[in-house]
Protein backbone atom coordinates (compact mmCIF):
# COMPACT_ATOMS: atom_id res chain seq x y z
CA UNK A 1 0.00 0.00 0.00
CA UNK A 2 1.32 3.73 -0.38
CA UNK A 3 2.22 5.80 2.16
CA UNK A 4 -0.27 7.56 3.41
CA UNK A 5 -0.01 11.51 4.04
CA UNK A 6 -2.17 13.52 5.85
CA UNK A 7 -2.96 17.51 6.33
CA UNK A 8 -3.39 18.16 9.91
CA UNK A 9 -5.27 21.85 10.78
CA UNK A 10 -2.29 22.93 12.08
CA UNK A 11 -0.74 22.68 8.25
CA UNK A 12 -4.38 24.23 7.18
CA UNK A 13 -4.20 27.23 9.83
CA UNK A 14 -0.04 28.11 8.85
CA UNK A 15 -1.59 28.16 5.31
CA UNK A 16 -3.73 30.79 6.23
CA UNK A 17 -1.28 32.19 8.23
CA UNK A 18 1.37 31.82 5.57
CA UNK A 19 -1.07 33.93 2.62
CA UNK A 20 -2.36 36.49 5.37
CA UNK A 21 1.42 37.67 5.73
CA UNK A 22 2.27 37.04 2.26
CA UNK A 23 -0.84 39.78 1.30
CA UNK A 24 -0.50 42.09 4.41
CA UNK A 25 2.76 43.05 3.27
CA UNK A 26 0.98 44.54 0.58
CA UNK A 27 -1.72 46.00 2.81
CA UNK A 28 0.45 47.50 5.49
CA UNK A 29 3.35 48.36 2.32
CA UNK A 30 0.40 50.48 0.61
CA UNK A 31 0.64 53.73 3.22
CA UNK A 32 3.93 54.16 2.85
CA UNK A 33 3.52 53.42 -1.10
CA UNK A 34 1.16 55.17 -1.48
CA UNK A 35 2.06 57.87 0.60
CA UNK A 36 5.52 58.06 -0.46
CA UNK A 37 5.48 57.39 -4.20
CA UNK A 38 4.65 59.71 -6.98
CA UNK A 39 2.19 58.75 -9.63
CA UNK A 40 4.69 57.10 -12.09
CA UNK A 41 6.78 55.51 -9.51
CA UNK A 42 3.53 54.24 -7.97
CA UNK A 43 2.96 52.42 -11.94
CA UNK A 44 5.96 51.37 -12.09
CA UNK A 45 6.03 49.22 -9.18
CA UNK A 46 2.75 47.89 -10.60
CA UNK A 47 4.57 47.10 -13.75
CA UNK A 48 7.26 45.25 -11.74
CA UNK A 49 4.98 43.27 -9.65
CA UNK A 50 3.04 41.92 -12.97
CA UNK A 51 6.99 41.52 -14.58
CA UNK A 52 7.18 39.43 -11.38
CA UNK A 53 4.42 36.98 -12.56
CA UNK A 54 6.57 36.37 -15.42
CA UNK A 55 8.34 34.23 -13.34
CA UNK A 56 5.76 31.18 -14.02
CA UNK A 57 6.51 31.82 -17.78
CA UNK A 58 9.86 31.34 -17.45
CA UNK A 59 9.57 28.26 -14.95
CA UNK A 60 6.76 27.26 -17.57
CA UNK A 61 5.26 24.13 -15.51
CA UNK A 62 7.86 22.75 -13.72
CA UNK A 63 6.99 23.93 -10.20
CA UNK A 64 3.98 22.17 -10.15
CA UNK A 65 4.89 18.84 -12.29
CA UNK A 66 8.04 18.14 -9.94
CA UNK A 67 5.79 18.97 -6.72
CA UNK A 68 3.73 16.91 -7.94
CA UNK A 69 6.20 13.77 -8.84
CA UNK A 70 7.98 14.42 -5.31
CA UNK A 71 4.39 13.56 -3.73
CA UNK A 72 4.31 10.56 -6.07
CA UNK A 73 7.62 9.63 -4.72
CA UNK A 74 6.33 10.34 -1.08
CA UNK A 75 4.30 8.00 -1.53
CA UNK A 76 5.78 5.31 -2.73
CA UNK A 77 5.91 5.19 -6.50
CA UNK A 78 8.80 3.28 -7.76
CA UNK A 79 8.93 5.14 -11.13
CA UNK A 80 7.28 7.89 -12.77
CA UNK A 81 4.99 8.58 -15.79
CA UNK A 82 4.47 10.94 -18.49
CA UNK A 83 0.50 10.60 -18.05
CA UNK A 84 -1.42 9.23 -15.15
CA UNK A 85 0.31 7.54 -12.06
CA UNK A 86 2.68 4.53 -12.16
CA UNK A 87 1.42 1.34 -10.41
CA UNK A 88 3.00 1.21 -6.56
CA UNK A 89 4.93 -1.18 -5.53
CA UNK A 90 5.99 -0.30 -1.80
CA UNK A 91 5.45 2.10 0.87
CA UNK A 92 8.73 2.96 1.14
CA UNK A 93 10.09 6.32 -0.16
CA UNK A 94 12.50 4.79 -3.34
CA UNK A 95 16.01 6.99 -2.23
CA UNK A 96 17.58 6.57 -5.70
CA UNK A 97 14.55 7.94 -7.78
CA UNK A 98 14.07 10.70 -4.93
CA UNK A 99 17.86 11.85 -5.30
CA UNK A 100 17.60 11.68 -9.28
CA UNK A 101 14.63 13.77 -9.23
CA UNK A 102 16.33 16.18 -6.65
CA UNK A 103 19.54 16.42 -9.21
CA UNK A 104 17.05 17.06 -11.82
CA UNK A 105 15.71 19.94 -10.61
CA UNK A 106 18.57 21.84 -9.89
CA UNK A 107 20.26 21.32 -12.97
CA UNK A 108 16.85 22.65 -15.10
CA UNK A 109 16.54 25.46 -12.79
CA UNK A 110 19.84 26.75 -13.37
CA UNK A 111 19.66 26.80 -17.11
CA UNK A 112 16.04 28.52 -16.93
CA UNK A 113 17.11 30.94 -14.68
CA UNK A 114 20.49 32.05 -16.73
CA UNK A 115 18.19 31.96 -19.91
CA UNK A 116 15.19 33.97 -17.90
CA UNK A 117 17.97 36.90 -16.50
CA UNK A 118 19.33 37.07 -20.75
CA UNK A 119 15.62 37.33 -21.66
CA UNK A 120 14.97 40.44 -18.97
CA UNK A 121 18.26 42.37 -19.09
CA UNK A 122 17.32 42.60 -22.69
CA UNK A 123 13.97 42.65 -23.86
CA UNK A 124 12.91 43.56 -20.43
CA UNK A 125 14.91 46.66 -20.59
CA UNK A 126 13.65 47.87 -23.94
CA UNK A 127 10.52 47.98 -22.41
CA UNK A 128 11.31 49.50 -19.00
CA UNK A 129 13.09 52.06 -21.23
CA UNK A 130 9.84 52.31 -23.12
CA UNK A 131 7.04 53.08 -20.48
CA UNK A 132 9.82 55.28 -18.39
CA UNK A 133 11.38 57.20 -21.46
CA UNK A 134 9.78 60.58 -20.05
CA UNK A 135 11.00 59.85 -16.42
CA UNK A 136 13.53 62.12 -14.94
CA UNK A 137 16.50 60.56 -12.70
CA UNK A 138 18.44 57.65 -13.26
CA UNK A 139 17.12 55.48 -9.88
CA UNK A 140 14.58 53.60 -12.01
CA UNK A 141 17.34 52.00 -14.32
CA UNK A 142 18.95 50.95 -11.02
CA UNK A 143 15.56 49.56 -9.56
CA UNK A 144 15.18 47.33 -12.57
CA UNK A 145 18.51 45.82 -12.40
CA UNK A 146 18.16 44.99 -8.77
CA UNK A 147 14.84 43.48 -10.01
CA UNK A 148 16.33 41.26 -12.60
CA UNK A 149 18.71 39.89 -9.58
CA UNK A 150 15.80 38.90 -7.56
CA UNK A 151 13.90 37.43 -10.54
CA UNK A 152 17.27 35.58 -11.23
CA UNK A 153 17.53 34.33 -8.06
CA UNK A 154 13.59 33.54 -7.23
CA UNK A 155 13.79 31.47 -10.30
CA UNK A 156 16.74 29.54 -9.36
CA UNK A 157 16.00 28.40 -6.08
CA UNK A 158 12.50 27.96 -6.46
CA UNK A 159 12.59 23.56 -7.24
CA UNK A 160 12.59 23.31 -2.92
CA UNK A 161 9.41 25.46 -2.14
CA UNK A 162 8.28 22.63 -5.10
CA UNK A 163 9.65 19.61 -3.00
CA UNK A 164 8.69 20.83 0.13
CA UNK A 165 4.81 20.97 -1.67
CA UNK A 166 6.09 17.48 -2.77
CA UNK A 167 6.96 16.32 0.80
CA UNK A 168 3.91 17.64 2.75
CA UNK A 169 6.25 20.44 4.29
CA UNK A 170 3.60 22.83 4.05
CA UNK A 171 3.82 24.46 7.31
CA UNK A 172 7.40 24.90 6.82
CA UNK A 173 6.96 27.04 3.30
CA UNK A 174 4.12 29.28 5.42
CA UNK A 175 6.31 29.79 8.02
CA UNK A 176 8.75 31.01 5.44
CA UNK A 177 6.67 32.66 4.19
CA UNK A 178 5.95 34.60 7.43
CA UNK A 179 9.53 35.38 8.13
CA UNK A 180 10.21 36.81 5.07
CA UNK A 181 7.37 38.79 4.58
CA UNK A 182 8.18 40.74 7.70
CA UNK A 183 11.37 41.06 6.50
CA UNK A 184 10.29 43.03 3.10
CA UNK A 185 7.55 45.37 4.96
CA UNK A 186 10.66 46.35 7.82
CA UNK A 187 12.87 46.83 4.85
CA UNK A 188 10.75 48.61 2.39
CA UNK A 189 9.06 50.68 4.77
CA UNK A 190 12.62 52.03 5.78
CA UNK A 191 13.94 52.64 2.82
CA UNK A 192 10.84 54.41 1.49
CA UNK A 193 10.46 56.71 4.53
CA UNK A 194 14.38 57.80 3.88
CA UNK A 195 13.08 58.95 0.11
CA UNK A 196 14.54 56.92 -2.02
CA UNK A 197 11.43 56.26 -4.23
CA UNK A 198 10.58 52.48 -6.17
CA UNK A 199 13.79 51.79 -5.24
CA UNK A 200 13.68 51.07 -2.24
CA UNK A 201 10.36 48.88 -2.67
CA UNK A 202 12.41 46.71 -4.70
CA UNK A 203 15.42 46.11 -2.79
CA UNK A 204 12.74 45.24 0.00
CA UNK A 205 11.41 42.28 -2.12
CA UNK A 206 14.93 41.12 -3.18
CA UNK A 207 15.32 40.78 0.59
CA UNK A 208 12.10 39.06 0.78
CA UNK A 209 13.03 36.29 -2.07
CA UNK A 210 15.99 35.53 -0.34
CA UNK A 211 15.15 34.83 2.68
CA UNK A 212 12.14 32.78 1.50
CA UNK A 213 14.17 30.26 -0.73
CA UNK A 214 16.86 30.35 1.80
CA UNK A 215 14.49 28.85 4.64
CA UNK A 216 13.24 26.52 2.54
CA UNK A 217 16.56 25.22 1.70
CA UNK A 218 17.67 24.87 5.10
CA UNK A 219 14.29 23.15 6.08
CA UNK A 220 14.49 20.42 3.56
CA UNK A 221 17.73 19.43 4.26
CA UNK A 222 16.72 19.18 7.95
CA UNK A 223 14.04 16.72 7.39
CA UNK A 224 14.71 13.24 8.65
CA UNK A 225 13.52 11.13 5.89
CA UNK A 226 15.49 13.56 2.97
CA UNK A 227 18.42 13.46 5.41
CA UNK A 228 18.81 9.16 5.00
CA UNK A 229 17.77 10.07 1.48
CA UNK A 230 20.99 11.44 1.50
CA UNK A 231 23.31 9.25 3.40
CA UNK A 232 21.90 5.70 1.65
CA UNK A 233 22.73 7.75 -2.21
CA UNK A 234 25.47 9.41 -4.26
CA UNK A 235 25.72 12.59 -5.12
CA UNK A 236 26.78 11.92 -8.61
CA UNK A 237 24.26 10.92 -10.55
CA UNK A 238 25.20 10.53 -14.77
CA UNK A 239 23.68 13.25 -16.47
CA UNK A 240 21.72 10.84 -18.84
CA UNK A 241 19.75 9.72 -16.35
CA UNK A 242 19.05 13.58 -15.25
CA UNK A 243 17.94 14.20 -19.24
CA UNK A 244 15.59 11.07 -18.89
CA UNK A 245 13.94 12.46 -15.87
CA UNK A 246 13.51 15.39 -17.77
CA UNK A 247 11.75 14.09 -20.75
CA UNK A 248 10.10 12.03 -18.47
CA UNK A 249 8.46 15.23 -16.64
CA UNK A 250 8.42 17.15 -19.80
CA UNK A 251 5.19 16.40 -21.54
CA UNK A 252 3.18 17.60 -18.41
CA UNK A 253 5.80 20.41 -17.66
CA UNK A 254 5.08 21.68 -21.07
CA UNK A 255 1.03 21.73 -20.46
CA UNK A 256 1.67 23.61 -17.11
CA UNK A 257 3.72 25.73 -19.03
CA UNK A 258 1.07 26.45 -21.40
CA UNK A 259 -1.73 26.69 -18.74
CA UNK A 260 0.63 29.27 -16.62
CA UNK A 261 0.95 31.68 -19.38
CA UNK A 262 -2.65 31.70 -20.14
CA UNK A 263 -3.52 32.12 -16.75
CA UNK A 264 -0.75 35.09 -16.43
CA UNK A 265 -2.32 36.46 -19.84
CA UNK A 266 -5.93 36.22 -18.13
CA UNK A 267 -5.52 38.08 -15.00
CA UNK A 268 -2.00 40.17 -14.17
CA UNK A 269 -1.48 40.54 -18.07
CA UNK A 270 -4.28 42.91 -18.34
CA UNK A 271 -2.27 44.96 -16.52
CA UNK A 272 0.66 45.04 -18.97
CA UNK A 273 -1.61 45.28 -21.69
CA UNK A 274 -3.50 48.37 -20.15
CA UNK A 275 -0.13 49.98 -19.72
CA UNK A 276 0.32 50.53 -23.21
CA UNK A 277 -2.81 52.55 -23.60
CA UNK A 278 -3.37 54.97 -20.70
CA UNK A 279 -1.67 56.46 -18.55
CA UNK A 280 0.61 55.23 -15.76
CA UNK A 281 -1.92 57.23 -12.92
CA UNK A 282 -5.00 55.14 -14.42
CA UNK A 283 -3.11 51.89 -14.56
CA UNK A 284 -1.64 52.28 -10.87
CA UNK A 285 -5.72 52.71 -9.37
CA UNK A 286 -6.36 49.30 -11.80
CA UNK A 287 -3.52 47.31 -10.60
CA UNK A 288 -4.16 48.31 -7.13
CA UNK A 289 -7.66 47.49 -7.03
CA UNK A 290 -6.29 43.94 -8.78
CA UNK A 291 -3.84 43.31 -5.85
CA UNK A 292 -6.79 43.66 -3.53
CA UNK A 293 -8.70 41.15 -5.54
CA UNK A 294 -5.98 38.71 -5.76
CA UNK A 295 -5.36 39.08 -1.75
CA UNK A 296 -8.58 37.76 -1.39
CA UNK A 297 -8.26 35.12 -3.72
CA UNK A 298 -5.07 34.20 -2.70
CA UNK A 299 -6.80 33.85 1.16
CA UNK A 300 -9.24 31.64 -0.72
CA UNK A 301 -7.31 28.93 -2.50
CA UNK A 302 -5.09 29.17 0.34
CA UNK A 303 -6.79 25.68 1.76
CA UNK A 304 -6.19 24.28 -1.85
CA UNK A 305 -2.26 24.52 -1.85
CA UNK A 306 -2.71 23.05 1.91
CA UNK A 307 -4.81 20.04 0.98
CA UNK A 308 -2.90 19.32 -2.14
CA UNK A 309 0.02 16.97 -1.59
CA UNK A 310 -3.10 14.78 0.79
CA UNK A 311 -5.34 15.11 -2.39
CA UNK A 312 -2.46 13.63 -4.37
CA UNK A 313 -2.05 11.05 -2.03
CA UNK A 314 -5.70 10.17 -2.03
CA UNK A 315 -6.13 9.52 -5.46
CA UNK A 316 -2.48 7.02 -5.56
CA UNK A 317 -4.59 5.07 -2.88
CA UNK A 318 -7.63 5.35 -4.80
CA UNK A 319 -9.32 6.54 -1.61
CA UNK A 320 -12.77 8.17 -3.20
CA UNK A 321 -14.53 8.56 0.08
CA UNK A 322 -12.13 10.33 1.32
CA UNK A 323 -11.07 12.58 -1.65
CA UNK A 324 -14.84 13.76 -1.70
CA UNK A 325 -14.72 15.04 1.87
CA UNK A 326 -11.23 16.82 0.99
CA UNK A 327 -12.73 18.53 -1.95
CA UNK A 328 -16.18 19.36 -0.21
CA UNK A 329 -13.92 21.10 2.42
CA UNK A 330 -11.91 23.12 0.49
CA UNK A 331 -14.93 24.08 -2.04
CA UNK A 332 -17.05 25.28 1.30
CA UNK A 333 -14.08 27.14 2.62
CA UNK A 334 -13.34 29.03 -0.91
CA UNK A 335 -16.96 30.21 -1.58
CA UNK A 336 -16.87 30.92 2.19
CA UNK A 337 -13.47 33.17 2.31
CA UNK A 338 -13.51 34.85 -1.17
CA UNK A 339 -17.24 36.06 -0.69
CA UNK A 340 -16.89 37.34 2.63
CA UNK A 341 -13.47 38.55 1.70
CA UNK A 342 -14.57 40.73 -1.39
CA UNK A 343 -16.84 42.41 0.86
CA UNK A 344 -14.46 43.73 3.48
CA UNK A 345 -12.42 45.05 0.33
CA UNK A 346 -15.45 47.23 -0.76
CA UNK A 347 -16.75 48.80 2.06
CA UNK A 348 -13.82 48.59 4.26
CA UNK A 349 -10.30 48.63 2.76
CA UNK A 350 -11.03 50.81 -0.39
CA UNK A 351 -12.32 53.77 1.81
CA UNK A 352 -9.04 53.58 3.69
CA UNK A 353 -7.26 53.89 -0.02
CA UNK A 354 -9.54 56.77 -0.44
CA UNK A 355 -8.38 58.44 2.47
CA UNK A 356 -5.37 58.25 2.18
CA UNK A 357 -5.09 59.17 -1.24
CA UNK A 358 -7.51 61.60 -2.13
CA UNK A 359 -7.29 61.59 -5.83
CA UNK A 360 -8.16 57.73 -5.76
CA UNK A 361 -11.60 56.35 -7.23
CA UNK A 362 -12.81 53.09 -8.87
CA UNK A 363 -16.27 52.49 -10.24
CA UNK A 364 -18.35 50.07 -8.24
CA UNK A 365 -20.08 48.29 -11.12
CA UNK A 366 -16.22 47.55 -12.38
CA UNK A 367 -15.39 46.21 -9.31
CA UNK A 368 -18.61 44.10 -8.93
CA UNK A 369 -17.27 42.62 -12.47
CA UNK A 370 -14.17 41.90 -11.61
CA UNK A 371 -15.15 40.29 -8.50
CA UNK A 372 -17.36 38.10 -10.62
CA UNK A 373 -14.73 37.36 -12.89
CA UNK A 374 -11.71 36.11 -10.15
CA UNK A 375 -14.18 34.39 -8.33
CA UNK A 376 -15.16 32.19 -11.52
CA UNK A 377 -11.72 31.88 -12.79
CA UNK A 378 -9.96 31.08 -9.74
CA UNK A 379 -12.93 28.03 -8.94
CA UNK A 380 -12.28 26.80 -12.38
CA UNK A 381 -8.32 27.20 -11.60
CA UNK A 382 -8.80 25.19 -8.52
CA UNK A 383 -10.92 22.30 -10.22
CA UNK A 384 -7.73 22.44 -12.90
CA UNK A 385 -5.94 22.01 -10.22
CA UNK A 386 -7.81 18.43 -8.51
CA UNK A 387 -7.57 16.98 -12.22
CA UNK A 388 -3.97 17.32 -12.59
CA UNK A 389 -3.14 15.56 -9.18
CA UNK A 390 -4.17 12.67 -11.00
CA UNK A 391 -0.77 13.40 -13.49
CA UNK A 392 -3.26 14.39 -16.15
CA UNK A 393 -3.66 18.01 -17.99
CA UNK A 394 -6.55 17.66 -20.64
CA UNK A 395 -7.13 21.43 -20.22
CA UNK A 396 -4.27 22.95 -21.29
CA UNK A 397 -5.37 23.93 -25.08
CA UNK A 398 -8.98 25.14 -23.52
CA UNK A 399 -7.37 27.32 -21.37
CA UNK A 400 -4.74 28.37 -24.08
CA UNK A 401 -7.61 29.51 -26.28
CA UNK A 402 -9.77 31.41 -24.12
CA UNK A 403 -6.91 32.89 -22.85
CA UNK A 404 -5.77 34.25 -26.25
CA UNK A 405 -9.45 35.16 -27.05
CA UNK A 406 -8.94 37.63 -23.79
CA UNK A 407 -6.24 39.48 -24.62
CA UNK A 408 -7.50 40.12 -27.99
CA UNK A 409 -11.36 41.03 -26.53
CA UNK A 410 -9.21 43.48 -24.52
CA UNK A 411 -7.45 45.12 -27.21
CA UNK A 412 -10.35 45.62 -29.47
CA UNK A 413 -12.12 47.33 -25.90
CA UNK A 414 -9.24 49.47 -25.27
CA UNK A 415 -8.92 50.25 -28.70
CA UNK A 416 -12.29 51.73 -29.44
CA UNK A 417 -12.69 52.63 -25.84
CA UNK A 418 -9.35 53.51 -24.06
CA UNK A 419 -10.48 54.76 -20.81
CA UNK A 420 -13.37 52.04 -20.18
CA UNK A 421 -11.56 49.49 -17.85
CA UNK A 422 -15.43 48.20 -17.38
CA UNK A 423 -15.27 46.66 -20.86
CA UNK A 424 -11.85 45.55 -20.21
CA UNK A 425 -13.26 42.93 -17.61
CA UNK A 426 -16.00 42.18 -19.66
CA UNK A 427 -14.16 40.95 -21.91
CA UNK A 428 -12.45 38.48 -19.69
CA UNK A 429 -15.73 37.41 -18.29
CA UNK A 430 -16.51 36.52 -21.57
CA UNK A 431 -13.64 34.31 -22.64
CA UNK A 432 -13.85 32.47 -19.84
CA UNK A 433 -17.68 31.77 -19.48
CA UNK A 434 -17.91 30.27 -22.40
CA UNK A 435 -16.46 27.15 -21.79
CA UNK A 436 -13.96 26.86 -19.13
CA UNK A 437 -15.95 28.22 -16.24
CA UNK A 438 -18.35 25.69 -16.18
CA UNK A 439 -16.58 22.58 -17.87
CA UNK A 440 -13.76 21.57 -16.19
CA UNK A 441 -16.18 21.45 -12.67
CA UNK A 442 -18.29 18.91 -14.31
CA UNK A 443 -15.00 17.21 -15.93
CA UNK A 444 -13.49 16.55 -12.78
CA UNK A 445 -16.77 15.49 -10.71
CA UNK A 446 -17.85 13.04 -13.81
CA UNK A 447 -14.46 11.80 -13.57
CA UNK A 448 -14.34 11.05 -10.12
CA UNK A 449 -18.14 10.06 -10.10
CA UNK A 450 -18.99 12.39 -7.61
CA UNK A 451 -21.82 15.44 -7.69
CA UNK A 452 -21.57 18.97 -6.98
CA UNK A 453 -24.02 19.46 -4.85
CA UNK A 454 -23.76 16.67 -2.74
CA UNK A 455 -20.13 17.40 -2.26
CA UNK A 456 -20.91 20.51 -0.74
CA UNK A 457 -23.08 19.28 1.64
CA UNK A 458 -20.13 16.49 2.62
CA UNK A 459 -17.53 19.56 2.97
CA UNK A 460 -20.22 21.38 4.82
CA UNK A 461 -20.81 18.63 7.36
CA UNK A 462 -16.89 17.95 7.64
CA UNK A 463 -16.68 21.55 8.66
CA UNK A 464 -19.60 22.15 11.26
CA UNK A 465 -17.83 18.65 12.80
CA UNK A 466 -14.83 19.94 12.84
CA UNK A 467 -16.10 23.14 14.56
CA UNK A 468 -18.07 21.49 17.03
CA UNK A 469 -15.24 19.24 18.45
CA UNK A 470 -12.82 22.63 18.68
Amino acid sequence: MPKQMGTSTQAVLWSYIGTFFSLSSGFLMLPFILLKLSGNDLGLWYVFLGINGLLVLFDFGFAPTFARNFAYIWSGAKKLSRQGMAEQTGGEVDSNLFRLLYQSCKVLYLVLSVIALVLLLSVGSLYIAHITANFSGEHYLTAWIVMCLSFFLNLYFDYYASILRGINEIKSINVALVISKVSQISISGILLMMGIGVLGAVLGFLAQGLIFRQYCKATFFKNVEVQRIFRQTKSDVQLKAVLDTIRTVLPNSVKDGFVSIANYAATQGSSLIISLKVSLTVVGHYSLVLQLINAVASVAVAINNAYLPTIQNRMVSRAKESLQIIIGRCQIAYISVFLGGSLGVYFVVMPIVGFLRPGFSFSGITFLLMITYYFLFNQQSGYATYIAAANEIPYAKAFVVSSVISVVLIFISLQFFPNNLTLVIVAQILAQACFNNWYWLRYFYKREGFTFVRTLNIGLSSWIKTILRA
